[in-house]
């Protein structure tokens, strides 16, 4: 079963994505979520799709590894496209609820590490030293920018 998962997944492959800098193709990748929400007509939708597209094939995954890592990916999609309102989708507020609780949990027990061993672990350093590039000064930008952000959610949440 966890071998049918391959999101995320790295496969070896030569090709010119897979030499890319880890940041360039992290910003690339929310550079294309972000017009995905913002199109909103078919040509859009194909234009992003010719562009996965291309994508894919210039990066020499077979397409059946491709294919096989889709399989939960298509049966939300079917279960997206078959609701008209949101409360239909009443598995909703179980699914937020649990997610909420593994991600308070992974803080917990991350926080605990770091105030206990004064070290996160190698996952917690290496996706820092991705984010900031080892430079202090960018970790405090992107930091204040986080508690920006999340400062304007709750504010506007709570009107």
């Amino acid at each position: 079963m966890i071998r049918d998962i391959t999101l995320g997944q790295y496969y070896p492959a030569d090709s010119i994505l897979h030499k890319l800098d880890p940041r360039v193709k992290l910003v690339t990748t929310l550079v294309f979520l972000t017009a995905l929400f913002l199109v909103s007509s078919w040509w859009g939708y194909l234009a992003a799709t010719l562009f996965l597209a291309w994508v894919i094939r210039l990066s020499k995954v077979p397409f059946k590894f491709m294919i096989r890592g889709l399989k939960a990916i298509i049966m939300i999609l079917m279960i997206t496209m078959n609701i008209s309102d949101a409360l239909e989708f009443s598995i909703f507020p179980s699914l937020l609820l649990v997610t909420t609780l593994f991600r308070l949990g992974l803080n917990v027990s991350t926080t605990r590490q770091i105030l206990y061993h004064g070290y996160a672990g190698e996952v917690i350093q290496n996706f820092g030293n991705l984010i900031t590039g080892g430079n202090i000064v960018i970790g405090v930008v992107i930091f204040l920018i986080i508690v920006l952000v999340q400062f304007i959610v709750i504010t506007k949440g709570a009107e």
